[in-house]
C-alpha cells in the first residue's frame, strides 16, 4: 500500500522521467505480488510435508495461465495486458495453495475475508492507475487489511510454527 501511495513520486525521484511511463503498470504488478505473498506462504506447508513437486505444479498452472492471458491480452491491452495475465497468474496460484494448504493443515480462511482484501487492494490499484487515488484513501485501505487479517495472521504463523516445533521434534 505505501508503494502504490508514493508510487509516481518514487519512480520519477528514483528513475526520473525516462520511466515514467511505467508508473501506470506498477499498481497492477503490485496486485499480483499480494497473490504471490499469499502462494509464498504456503510453500513451506507443502516442504513440510514434503510435497515440493506441488509448489512445481502450481507454479505450472499460473505459468500456463500467463501465458494463455498474454496471447489474449497483449494485442488488445499492451502492456498492461502482460500486467494484468501476471496478476491473473499470482492469483490463481495463491488460490489453488490455499485450497491445498487447508487440506493438509486446515487453514480455514475467510473466503469473505480474501475476497474483501483482495476487493480493496484493486480497488487501491484502479485508484493510484487512474490518478484519483489520494494518500488518505491508500493509507485506510491498507489500515482496513490490517484490521481484517491481524487475528488471523497471528493465529496462523503460531500454528506454523507449533507444526515445524512439532515435525522437527518427531524425526
Amino acid at each position: 500500500m505505501i508503494i502504490l501511495m508514493l508510487n509516481n513520486n518514487m519512480i520519477l525521484f528514483i528513475l526520473g522521467d525516462a520511466f515514467s511511463e511505467s508508473i501506470r503498470y506498477v499498481p497492477v504488478l503490485l496486485i499480483g505480488t499480494v497473490f504471490l505473498a499469499y502462494s509464498n506462504f504456503c510453500s513451506p506447508i507443502y516442504s513440510a510435508f514434503k510435497l515440493s513437486k506441488h509448489i512445481m505444479y502450481t507454479s505450472l498452472c499460473g505459468a500456463v495461465v500467463n501465458v494463455v492471458l498474454n496471447f489474449l491480452l497483449i494485442k488488445p491491452l499492451g502492456i498492461m495486458g502482460a500486467c494484468v495475465a501476471t496478476a491473473v497468474a499470482y492469483m490463481v496460484i495463491a488460490i489453488i495453495r490455499l485450497a491445498e494448504s487447508n487440506k493438509l493443515i486446515g487453514i480455514e480462511y475467510s473466503k469473505i475475508k480474501f475476497t474483501l482484501s483482495c476487493c480493496l487492494i484493486m480497488l487501491v490499484g484502479y485508484l493510484v492507475t487512474m490518478q484519483k487515488a489520494e494518500v488518505l484513501s491508500s493509507l485506510l485501505c491498507g489500515i482496513l487489511l490490517i484490521i481484517i487479517y491481524f487475528k488471523d495472521i497471528r493465529f496462523y504463523m503460531a500454528k506454523l510454527i507449533n507444526l515445524t516445533i512439532s515435525r522437527r521434534q518427531t524425526k
